[in-house]
């Protein structure tokens, strides 16, 4: 039985591991959403309460968990990719709490049967990736509730760059430019985690602030968040359409404001003659 169990762990182990080299070798030259948190957008919530802050502040989109239940903020964004890159940086509070503060990505989320993964790192220098389905968790990494160490993480308030490429459900995570682990799960969810919502997870009393999110399709992608490509000429087309479609407007209001003037003319002319001849029948009367 243990021979088993040190079977199947190395096993697994095999499959995650081998050959940490990147084997998605495709382009995601499609950028098809990108969040700078310049600016207050539809696309993630902002509240204020007891239990959470989120908010733009400073070019970060800022988040504050200070309840002790984790919570999830999901995108507004509709996505139909099965096969991209997001990109993202993150900060952690050095603040210290109770609890490990951890922040993660949510990936292919489906809310009908509430499953997705969850790529999550923590303030200690540690990640871990989790299948979720209607609350349970299964960890796809080895370690205590699946968190591994990490050399390629920062902590005190020093941000991370994350990367996850994903093509045919065989996924690669990228820790500040380095290829941190990848996984196969194309035999392990044949029928689901096609594609599915974006979002953010937060475990209890986290402090985090988000740089950017940017997500990337391949060049082949032609879905309903297809990027529009245009070339220098069709842009200079556009460009010299626009400038005579502004041309015609303005000549129109022009045209317009003309005749608004010449019947206000008329209408002053036709008062003062009234006025006149109200004037001189009145004169006459007395």
């Amino acid at each position: 039985m243990i021979l088993f169990r040190i079977l199947f762990v190395f096993t697994l182990y095999t499959q995650i591991l081998i050959a940490q080299e990147p084997t998605i070798k495709d382009v995601f030259s499609q950028n098809v959403f990108k969040e700078d948190f310049n600016e207050k957008n539809n696309y993630f919530s902002t509240e204020s309460s007891s239990d959470n802050f989120f908010g733009i502040v400073d070019g970060h989109y800022f988040l504050n968990r200070s309840t002790n239940t984790p919570y999830s903020i999901m995108s507004n964004w509709t996505n139909d990719l099965e096969n991209f890159e997001i990109q993202t940086s993150i900060k952690m509070s050095p603040d210290k709490t109770t609890s490990t503060q951890s922040i993660g990505l949510i990936l292919k989320y489906s809310p009908d049967n509430q499953e997705g993964l969850i790529f999550e790192i923590n303030d200690n220098k540690k990640y871990r990736i989790r299948y979720t389905k209607e609350g349970k968790n299964k960890y796809l990494t080895s370690g205590n509730d699946g968190w591994v160490k990490s050399s390629h993480l920062n902590r005190n308030d020093v941000k991370n760059d994350l990367v996850i490429k994903t093509k045919n459900n065989k996924y690669e995570f990228f820790i500040n430019n380095n290829l941190e682990i990848k996984i196969n799960l194309s035999n392990r969810f044949k029928d689901g985690l096609i594609y599915g919502n974006f979002g953010i997870y937060l475990s209890p009393f986290t402090k985090a602030k988000i740089e950017y999110i940017y997500i990337s399709a391949p060049q082949s992608y032609n879905g309903i968040n297809k990027s529009l490509q245009l070339s220098k000429k069709e842009i200079k087309t556009l460009i010299e359409e626009n400038e005579i479609l502004k041309n015609k407007i303005k000549k129109n209001e022009n045209r317009k404001l003309a005749e608004l003037t010449n019947v206000i003319n008329i209408l002053e002319t036709q008062l003062k003659e009234t006025n006149v001849i109200t004037f001189t029948v009145i004169k006459h009367q007395l």
